[in-house]
């Protein structure tokens, strides 16, 4: 299932006045003009800072708009890896887009014009804002900033700045006008522009009368094998703990023994009716409650006695326990191999390197199937697409789209 987006322009009405920009500056890298290249590749925003984004045609009166706004996009904030090319169809260039999301530079949004409309992927309810509307806002006053920035006369720039639209969006760019362009500039701080390398420019990106915009092929079909990259551990961690939730527990035998009496004890003269506590160093301690309280003192030595009485060489030791001490006989709760229900922390908590080390002590047979998420090549290699698959944000939370 794909999200439908309704207030994006025309691919082409989104590519003329950058295109343009990108003729008038085509040859002249101390142009301060606002940054634009076309290439095989499309049509692609210069980064200064705050973000870029880019629009590749594919073949069949088709493209592909993709970018990331620094300053806006919450992509990176997330939980979880967002899969932006979930449910694409076949036609997406997707070895192109495979590589462009594999490569150093994040992606905050991917959507695709199918000739009658656009589209993305759905996204987590947590991603309320991807940042492209930003971008593309700035992108609306690039001309006008152009023809601010070789003029000095006001008039003059608003006469300037109403042929170059007409003839963007007329596909018209001739010679004439470059000519004009460099006749109009007053401003000297910004570099002289050669008519016929600027025209050259306009022709490969399809302004010029008679020239078309550079293509991509179309994909044929989404690729086995695909993966998801993600922005780093954090979002691996809360894959992990999303998928622990799932987990089977595998049965083992009642322990505890003294060590749990002991621990049932000192809860009732501390006056804790229930403690619930995760494993894992935590500054200076082994343990802390789902609010991040960490457990320390003598209570945190009978906890760490108990656990390392529940521990088994082949098996392993709990990762998480719940014991209520409330009547006369202690009701506990261990969890070995998943995140339990009981376990409701408000952000996630696992620590991908100490479930490595306890994974790895087991021996195969107690290795839960989520200890492959634990691989540190997946940071590379990235996730397979159906662990990240989600439900469409409700339109009320969503701005995008």
């Amino acid at each position: 299932m794909t999200v439908p987006v309704t207030d994006l322009p025309d691919p082409r009405d989104l590519w003329a006045e950058p295109a343009l920009l990108a003729a008038l500056t085509a040859g002249r890298p101390s142009s301060s003009l606002p940054g634009y290249d076309v290439t095989a590749d499309g049509l692609r925003m210069r980064d200064i800072g705050n973000g870029w984004w880019g629009l590749l045609p594919v073949t069949g009166g088709r493209a592909v708009l993709y970018g990331l706004d620094l300053d806006n996009s919450e992509i990176e904030m997330c939980r979880e890896p967002v899969d932006l090319l979930a449910g694409g169809p076949a036609w997406l260039p997707w070895s192109w887009l495979q590589a462009l999301l594999a490569g150093a530079e994040p992606v905050g949004f991917v959507y695709w014009w199918d000739g009658a409309g656009w589209s993305r992927a759905p996204y987590p309810a947590e991603l309320r804002e991807d940042g492209c509307q930003f971008l593309l806002a700035d992108s609306e006053r690039a001309l006008a900033e152009a023809a601010e920035q070789l003029t000095t006369d006001p008039a003059g720039g608003r006469q300037l700045l109403a042929r170059l639209r007409d003839a963007a969006r007329d596909r018209a760019a001739d010679l004439a006008l470059f000519t004009a362009v460099e006749q109009a500039r007053t401003a000297t701080r910004e570099p002289a522009i050669d008519p016929d390398t600027a025209l050259a420019a306009a022709g490969r990106a399809g302004l010029a009368p008679g020239s078309t915009w550079p293509e991509h092929p179309a994909g044929d079909g989404e690729p086995a094998g695909r993966t998801v990259p993600f922005s780093g551990p954090d979002q691996q961690a809360g894959l992990v703990e999303r998928v622990m939730r799932d987990a089977p527990e595998q049965p083992r035998p009642a322990t505890g023994g003294d060590a749990l009496r002991d621990l049932a004890a000192q809860l009732r003269t501390d006056g804790v009716d229930v403690l619930t506590v995760q494993w894992g160093p935590h500054y200076r301690t082994a343990f802390r409650t789902e609010s991040g309280q960490q457990v320390t003192g003598p209570l945190a030595d009978l906890v760490t006695a108990l656990r390392e009485a529940d521990a088994a060489p082949d098996s392993g030791r709990w990762l998480y326990l719940r014991i209520d001490a409330t009547g006369p006989d202690a009701v506990v709760q261990r969890a070995y191999d998943h995140a339990p229900s009981w376990w409701q922390p408000p952000y996630p908590t696992v620590s991908l390197a100490l479930l490595r080390e306890e994974t790895a002590a087991r021996t195969e047979r107690w290795r839960p199937l989520w200890t492959a998420l634990l691989d540190e090549s997946l940071a590379v290699t990235g996730v397979p697409p159906h662990l990240c698959r989600v439900a469409p944000a409700s339109p009320s939370a969503a701005r995008q789209g």
